[in-house]
């Protein structure tokens, strides 16, 4: 499965940089549960995403993105990757990965070129309680 061709970079120059990788077994759930082949571990961000992810209203976060991980099946391909904030206290933050995500990008400075990655495309708070749809599969970790 693939999330496209897109360009990103929300109007900004679309330069991406490399903020770790995929943990293997997110990578062997998604193959084994979702028919999701994952093109690399790489999770990539814009600087227009990181800009839109950190302004004011959604600063504070400061903490390990490792609480939870969720799939959503409304958004075949998308992951949440959820923690508690250290400045939010009755929500949780959350970062959305979407998997397989190809984009014109320039990667750590070089130049741009086609390139799929497990991109972070949106970050904010959610209530927890909204985590407990039937829409989220839980991969690993619990959202309390």
């Amino acid at each position: 499965m693939s999330g496209g061709t897109h360009d990103a970079g929300r109007g900004r120059q679309a330069m991406a940089f490399t903020l770790g990788a995929m943990d293997p077994e997110i990578v062997g759930w998604l193959r084994l549960r979702k028919n999701i082949s994952v093109a690399n571990a790489a999770v990539t961000v814009t600087r227009g995403e990181l800009s839109h992810g950190t302004r004011a209203a959604k600063a504070g976060r400061g903490a390990a993105l490792d609480d939870a991980v969720l799939y959503d099946a409304e958004r075949p391909g998308e992951l949440l990757y959820v923690f508690k904030p250290a400045a939010e206290h009755t929500r949780k933050g959350k970062v959305v990965v979407r998997v397989n995500y190809t984009a014109k990008l320039a990667l750590d400075g070089e130049e741009r070129t086609g390139v799929t990655t497990n991109s972070v495309r949106s970050a904010g708070y959610v209530q927890p309680g909204n985590l407990s749809d039937q829409r989220f599969e839980r991969i690993k970790g619990r959202v309390e």
